[in-house]
C-alpha cells in the first residue's frame, strides 16, 4: 500500500517551466498530495497563469504558488537543496590524453543530469556510458526520450525520475498494514 507524502514543494525551473510544472503536478496529484509550486522569477507568469487557469479543477489548496525572488521566495521550501543548475544546450570541448582523462573530466562536477557520448564504436560507447556519472547519457542522439523511459539526474541536479511509471513512487511513501483474521494468534517458535 502507498499513501501519499503530503505538501510536496515543487521548484520551476526558467527554460520550459509549463512542461516542468505538468511533468510534476501529474504525478504528485496522481498520488494523492498537495503541491506548492515555486517558478523561477524568470518564469512566473506563465506558472500563474496555468493555476489561474486550473482552479476551478480541483480543490482549493491542492494547487499553490509561491512568486519571489529565489533565495527569499523559495528558502523555506528548499533549505538543504542545490537549485542553480546551468541548462543549455552547452558544448564542452576540450582535448584529452585518453578514456579514463575524458571520463574523469566529465564526472568531476556537482550537476549530472545527462551526458552524451559520440562514437561509431559501439564497445566505447558502452564502455564510456557505464562510466559517466550522469542520470541519462545519449549515445550518438541527444534529448532522444522514447515513452517511459526515466528522466532524471543525480548529484546536485535532482532527485527521482519523471516521464516513467518510478515517478509515482517518488511522490508516495510505503505503508505496511498487518491485520490478523484469526482470533487466536499462532506460536511462532516451538
Amino acid at each position: 500500500m502507498r499513501e501519499p507524502l503530503g505538501p510536496v514543494a515543487v521548484l520551476i525551473p526558467w527554460d520550459s517551466s509549463l512542461i516542468s510544472t505538468a511533468l510534476k503536478l501529474a504525478p504528485a496529484l496522481a498520488t494523492g498530495n498537495t503541491v506548492v509550486l515555486k517558478p523561477s522569477e524568470l518564469a512566473a507568469a506563465s506558472v500563474v497563469e496555468f493555476a489561474r487557469r486550473t482552479a476551478d479543477l480541483e480543490p482549493d489548496g491542492v494547487i499553490n504558488v509561491v512568486t519571489g525572488f529565489g533565495p527569499a521566495a523559495g528558502a523555506a521550501l528548499v533549505r538543504s537543496a542545490a537549485v542553480s543548475e546551468i541548462f543549455g544546450p552547452v558544448l564542452v570541448v576540450e582535448s584529452w590524453r585518453d578514456e579514463q582523462d575524458a571520463i574523469a573530466r566529465a564526472n568531476d562536477t556537482d550537476y549530472s543530469l545527462a551526458a552524451g557520448v559520440w562514437t561509431s564504436d559501439p564497445g566505447r560507447a558502452q564502455r564510456i556510458a557505464g562510466e559517466l556519472e550522469a542520470g541519462t547519457v545519449w549515445v550518438n542522439t541527444w534529448f532522444d526520450v522514447p515513452i517511459g523511459q526515466p528522466l532524471g539526474g543525480i548529484k546536485h541536479s535532482g532527485y527521482g525520475r519523471e516521464l516513467c511509471a518510478e515517478t509515482l513512487l517518488e511522490y508516495s511513501a510505503t505503508k505496511a498494514m498487518s491485520t490478523r483474521l484469526l482470533r487466536e494468534r499462532p506460536q511462532l517458535w516451538g
